[in-house]
């Protein structure tokens, strides 16, 4: 058997939406990625960012240390113990 290369009705019509509305989200996320208008989005993601990698500290039994920066909103610093075995 041959493989059908045709695209024609390949997608229907909930698909298409799907795909123009992530194009459009995508140029309007591009054109005010600068702006103030999307700062506190930023700065969520970003903390949520951080706090699942001290979640992941924790959960390794690691220290996680939290310190505020003047050129960042909030930054974690993870300290993984070494564990030494001696024998």
């Amino acid at each position: 058997m041959r493989p059908n290369w045709e695209l024609r009705n390949c997608y229907n019509h909930n698909q298409v939406e799907f795909l123009i509305a992530i194009s459009v989200c995508t140029v309007v996320i591009l054109a005010l990625w600068r702006t103030i208008l999307l700062k506190p989005f930023k700065l969520v993601t970003v903390f949520l960012h951080e706090a699942s990698h001290a979640i992941a500290c924790k959960l390794t039994c690691g220290s996680v240390r939290w310190r505020v920066s003047r050129f960042t909103p909030m930054k974690v610093e993870a300290h993984k113990r070494v564990a030494e075995c001696t024998g």
